[in-house]
């Protein structure tokens, strides 16, 4: 009984940290092309719509 109980909690555990790695890093990517897209908008205002297109087709 015991060791069904470790396995579970063991289990578990490893299940929420993988699913925490699996999302932590696409949003950290996904923030640093925000942050391009925005830079890159900041410098050249006339391309908004090509730098925003190419942001949404990416994300």
């Amino acid at each position: 009984m015991q060791g069904e109980i470790l396995f579970l909690c063991v289990t578990v555990f490893t299940a929420g940290f993988a699913i925490a790695v699996g999302v932590i890093f696409p949003a950290l990517g996904q923030g640093k092309a925000c942050a391009q897209a925005l830079e890159s908008i900041a410098r050249q205002p006339e391309a908004t719509g090509p730098i925003s297109r190419t942001l949404f087709v990416g994300l």
